[in-house]
């Protein structure tokens, strides 16, 4: 029954037979053969905490709720890459379809919900990369082939579109535009929206001045 009944004012219309059928089963714990799987959007959670605040926590109590975009984290393209590797078994090639630092951007990227949206974004861009792949690519897809990937509007799932907005307003800026270094620098610190493109990547992938000459500039 969909939670959102024409009357919520009541508390039996209709929360309060869900309420009654979950702490009858709870009551029951470990002598009903059954099970009850409830997956709730986030308009009907918020409903429930409104109307019954207490059937919410009782469920939380017994560690029954599963909050699924803590799942999301920035972590998350990193993890499932692994797992679908493992799963389907090309362990063998996955550091040569995506490299381990555009999985991590991915992630944090998609974690983001002003940025992405969640796990779809993460999928349509492991699309692209296994794509890439099969076409014959020579090296894993990598940071830059991230931010590309979004720059170019190759990402179904990218939000409203920032990420490419905030490159493309960047590359065009007087201290960026014409500067080679410069726009590696800006393209490769948006695939890092939240936590910065560290000093390890930035000197590994030769932008170290350019970074810092940007954030001289800018400052002065």
């Amino acid at each position: 029954q969909y939670i959102e009944h024409a009357d919520v004012s009541s508390a039996a219309e209709p929360i309060g037979k869900l309420f009654d059928l979950i702490t009858t089963m709870l009551s029951r714990t470990g002598r009903l053969a059954c099970g009850l799987i409830l997956l709730l959007p986030n308009k009907e959670l918020g409903l429930l905490n409104q109307q019954r605040g207490d059937l919410v926590q009782r469920i939380k109590a017994n560690r029954l709720a599963l909050d699924l975009s803590q799942v999301y984290g920035p972590t998350f393209a990193l993890d499932l890459w692994r797992r679908l590797s493992e799963v389907f078994r090309f362990s063998d090639v996955a550091a040569r379809v995506v490299d381990d630092d555009a999985l991590r951007a991915l992630g944090e990227i998609a974690a983001r919900t002003d940025l992405a949206s969640g796990p779809r974004t993460v999928v349509d861009v492991l699309k692209i990369a296994a794509a890439r792949y099969r076409d014959g690519a020579t090296r894993p897809y990598g940071l830059l082939d991230l931010v590309g990937s979004f720059e170019r509007g190759e990402v179904a799932f990218d939000g409203l579109s920032r990420i490419q907005l905030a490159v493309r307003q960047a590359l065009a800026h007087e201290l960026v535009r014409g500067h080679p270094e410069r726009e590696r620098a800006v393209r490769l610190m948006a695939a890092f929206p939240t936590s910065g493109l560290s000093l390890a990547l930035q000197t590994r992938e030769g932008v170290r001045d350019a970074v810092d000459d940007l954030q001289r500039l800018a400052g002065g």
